[in-house]
């Protein structure tokens, strides 16, 4: 389970969460959502009441007592699975997380364009035709942020 309160539900805090789940647990061979049914009755009614009860009213301080709600919430609720295994994979090393939670576009450039971008990143291909397709990638996720607009 991951959570964290965010200012905005975003693609990019859906990789963050996504990329942070991973890094802890493996990949897992699938997702499952309850679509918002499960979580708005139980996990959600409780969360709300033991953040009144520590008296946590910021988004820092609630993603700061998020793992000890889990950890207490997990071992209240929790049950034994029937088969213990483990299916988590584990990340091979030519999968970048970085990578692969990245927001991804294609671009038409000049040369003239291209070139600049190209000598800027140190990287690409350095016979870059006019209007040639290249795919860029941003640096980091977070540098993104919830202001990218994704609409």
């Amino acid at each position: 389970m991951e959570l964290r309160f965010v200012e905005v539900e975003s693609a990019f805090d859906y990789f963050a969460s996504t990329r942070a789940y991973i890094g802890r647990h493996g990949k897992p061979v699938a997702f499952y959502s309850d679509k918002h049914s499960i979580f708005r009755v139980n996990l959600k009614d409780r969360l709300v009441k033991e953040l009144r009860l520590h008296g946590i009213s910021t988004m820092e301080t609630g993603n700061a007592f998020l793992p000890e709600f889990m950890a207490d919430y997990n071992q209240r609720f929790g049950r034994t699975p029937k088969n213990g295994h483990d299916a988590h994979r584990p990340l091979r090393n030519d999968e970048d997380l970085s990578h692969i939670f990245s927001w991804q576009e294609e671009a038409a450039f000049g040369q003239a364009v291209a070139m600049m971008l190209l000598n800027a990143f140190k990287t690409g291909p350095r016979n870059c035709r006019p209007t040639q397709l290249l795919s860029v990638i941003p640096l980091s996720i977070a540098a993104m942020g919830p202001s990218r607009n994704e609409g």
